[in-house]
Order: C-alpha cells, then sequence, then structure tokens
C-alpha cells in the first residue's frame, strides 16, 4: 500500500522538475525505461469511467512489461481508494485462451501472447507506451512519466 499523487506537466516543467530533484539530491533509482501496458475492461468500459469521473474507490486491471522484455509480464490489479493505492499480481498461469498481440517487430523480437479475457469479464481494449525515470528521496518515490 503507498500514498499516490498524480501532477500534469508540460515538456518544460519535466526538465525544470529533473534539475530540480537532482539539485536537492534525489538519487536515480533505476535507469530510465519505457514502460509497456496493456489495459483491460468490461464491454462498457466502466473502469475507465470510474477513473475519468476520479470515483475514490476504484480499480483497473492491466498487463505490464518494460522496455523490449515481454519475458516479464505482470498481470496486475491496482485498487485505489481516495489517495491511497494497492497492487495485487494476478497470476498469469491460469489464463486460457490467449490472443497474439504483437508479432516480430521493429520494437519487440519475440510474439506476444495476452489473456483474452480476464475475470471471464475484462478484454484488452488498449495498449500504451511511455518512458519512465524514477527517482528517490528519503521514503519518498518520484516518477516522471513522458512520451
Amino acid at each position: 500500500m503507498r500514498y499516490e499523487i498524480k501532477y500534469q506537466l508540460s515538456k518544460g516543467d519535466f526538465f525544470n522538475l529533473s534539475s530540480y530533484l537532482r539539485c536537492i539530491n534525489c538519487k536515480e533509482s533505476f535507469k530510465s525505461r519505457i514502460v509497456n501496458s496493456i489495459y483491460y475492461d468490461d464491454a462498457q468500459f466502466k473502469l475507465y469511467e470510474n477513473s475519468v469521473f476520479g470515483l475514490s474507490q476504484r480499480f483497473k486491471i492491466r498487463g505490464r512489461f518494460y522496455d523490449k522484455n515481454p519475458n516479464i509480464f505482470n498481470f496486475e490489479k491496482k485498487s485505489r481508494i481516495e489517495d491511497l493505492g494497492f497492487k495485487y499480481i494476478i497470476n498469469n498461469k491460469f489464463f486460457h485462451n490467449k490472443l497474439p498481440l504483437i508479432k516480430n517487430t521493429k520494437q519487440f523480437d519475440k510474439i506476444i501472447e495476452i489473456p483474452k479475457r480476464i475475470f471471464d469479464k475484462y478484454s484488452p481494449v488498449v495498449f500504451i507506451s511511455y518512458k519512465r525515470n524514477y527517482f528517490t528521496h528519503d521514503n519518498l518515490r518520484i516518477t516522471i512519466d513522458r512520451n
């Protein structure tokens, strides 16, 4: 469980914030990497709707891997109550009826198969990728995401 607060920054603010974090001795905890996520939702897009409307209690289901390495592909249910977030790993060995998502391309070097449905209700609806930088300062964890 952790507290999460999100802010939207302009491109200029990103560079200013990154410089500021280094000035106050924030440490880069990981090298920057590409985050790839596949989000699941029901036929009415209720999970997305709950997020957009900012319901205080909501969850999302996603599959995630980093950089070009789909060998480590985690499925998670991420719940939120107000600013408090919880993340649960969903064991994907029980998923059946998999779909090929991406064939060999310049971006990925192997076929990625994902579950057609999770919990007999949620299907894949969107694939996103972005770059993430990681910083720590005392007990604070800061991530900066950008396209």
